[in-house]
């Protein structure tokens, strides 16, 4: 069945043809990429009960709970599954370049198994073969790799960044930058550090204080913009550092 359904279209008629094409077959896969909100299905015209099944990308946890999702974490890919996706857009004749292979791998580690970060990387490079524009890359990647990937990755990045809406909690993210521990930052030293420079408002006890800490904490995981590592502790991407630093220097 090959129909279009344009964002031009009337909110209720687009509605209304969906529901009209899912309900006609019965079962479906219906795929929702990038949501940052969470909604009704009846109003955009998905069969809330039926064969269907609906599958959603998002990057903040409160929209999955308000979704009401089962929930699959994507974890980074791991070291060999980077590896190969890296050479699957670079290129696998880069493998007959043996000068160029250890600065690549070096590379692909760079993007810490983010599949976006990867792709546009190797796509980037397929092709190039002077050893200095390889090792070049390597050297821009280290110092700030969102000059590489900016387009691709900083818009989703600051769109996360923009939706804390409350600036106290935007404040606290920013403090983050400033952190380089490569094992994660103690989740208990963090919160200190933000009520010493009174990012966290006076609010009676320091409990309570401590509270607000672990919520504004919470918040920014679930919005991808720190990670959990374990063992109470947070580690800051270095895609993300650099976005904080940017946004820093705009302040």
């Amino acid at each position: 069945m090959n129909v279009v359904i344009t964002v031009d279209e009337d909110e209720i008629l687009r509605a209304g043809m969906l529901y009209e094409i899912l309900t006609e077959k019965g079962r479906f896969v219906l795929f929702l990429d990038g949501v940052w909100e969470g909604f009704s299905l009846e109003k955009v015209g998905i069969p809330e009960f039926s064969g269907g099944k609906l599958v959603l990308t998002a990057q903040s946890m409160d929209v999955c709970r308000q979704m009401d999702c089962h929930v699959i974490k994507m974890e980074r890919l791991p070291e060999q599954d980077a590896w190969q996706l890296f050479l699957d857009n670079v290129g696998h004749n880069l493998m007959n370049f043996t000068d160029l292979l250890p600065i690549a791998r070096c590379i692909v580690e760079r993007c810490a198994g983010l599949p976006l970060v990867i792709v546009t990387v190797a796509c980037t490079m397929r092709g190039e073969r002077s050893l200095s524009i390889w090792r070049n890359a390597l050297v821009e990647l280290k110092s700030n790799i969102l000059v590489w990937v900016k387009n691709e990755v900083y818009s989703q990045l600051r769109f996360s960044y923009d939706r804390l809406k409350d600036p106290g909690i935007q404040k606290c993210f920013l403090t983050c930058a400033s952190y380089c521990e490569d094992l994660g930052i103690l989740k208990g030293q963090l919160i200190m550090d933000w009520i010493e420079k009174g990012l966290i408002d006076e609010m009676g006890s320091k409990e309570v204080m401590l509270d607000k800490g672990q919520a504004i904490l919470r918040t920014l995981v679930e919005n991808c913009l720190l990670e959990d590592v374990g063992n109470e502790r947070v580690r800051m991407h270095d895609l993300t550092i650099d976005m904080a630093k940017l946004i820093i220097q705009e302040l």
